[in-house]
């Protein structure tokens, strides 16, 4: 499938070919520009973590995909009944509704990806959000 990354360094957008390895259970490989990086983890979701974290961020890129977004979550049952192929899009203060359910790998505006370590703070401080709206 074709995305969409950015280099964060050099300002500029570029495409990509991010393809699902069927030969390796929840496998990704990307290829841009020569380059061609592969990652395997124990859901989709988990690999593009590894890919980001290994390959993408230290190249300063993010790709420009929902399971990319500081605000994108997915539950255990999804990652476990989907493969991580969908999550969801969470609100601070507010739990995660049907309605906020996305395409892991569906496209994302840039203003909204981040990197990996500011995803994942983010995911805390959403937790937090959480405890302080049930008191």
């Amino acid at each position: 499938m074709k995305i969409i990354c950015h280099s964060t360094q050099s300002g500029i957008e570029f495409d990509a070919d991010l393809e699902f390895d069927d030969s390796v259970r929840f496998s990704l490989r990307i290829k841009f520009d020569g380059n061609e990086f592969v990652e395997s983890g124990t859901d989709l979701i988990d690999a593009l973590r590894k890919l980001r974290l290994n390959f993408l961020e230290p190249l300063q890129i993010v790709p420009l995909l929902n399971g990319c977004r500081r605000d994108f979550v997915a539950s255990r049952m999804q990652r476990q009944s989907t493969g991580g192929k969908v999550g969801y899009i969470f609100v601070m203060g507010s739990a995660s509704q049907k309605a906020d359910v996305v395409l892991t790998f569906d496209p994302a505006a840039r203003d909204t990806v981040s990197f990996v370590l500011e995803q994942d703070a983010n995911y805390k401080i959403w937790l937090e959000s959480l405890k302080n709206e049930k008191n």
